[in-house]
């Protein structure tokens, strides 16, 4: 039986600004934001914008769907303040 060979992929480290992201999209989620909502979801739609751009990537597939998931997650907020606005 032929061995298989090993592979050794390393786990990407996350970018500061990542990980600032993802603690200000998590206060927005539990409806205690740090920062202010608007703009840390405008940055959140620009960048799902810029992955949708990027070729068909294993790599690429990810993020996105990471982004489909964190937008989907955060959508409550932004419905919330246009319905507060009416």
């Amino acid at each position: 039986m032929p061995e298989t060979p090993e592979t050794h992929e390393e786990t990407p480290t996350l970018p500061a600004e990542h990980r600032e992201l993802i603690s200000d999209l998590s206060g927005i989620v539990s409806d205690h934001p740090d920062a202010d909502p608007e703009s840390t979801l405008d940055v959140l739609a620009d960048d799902a914008t810029e992955a949708l751009g990027r070729g068909a990537t294993p790599e690429a597939r990810r993020e996105r769907t990471g982004y489909t998931i964190l937008l989907h997650a955060t959508c409550w907020y932004v419905s919330a303040r246009i319905f507060s606005m009416i």
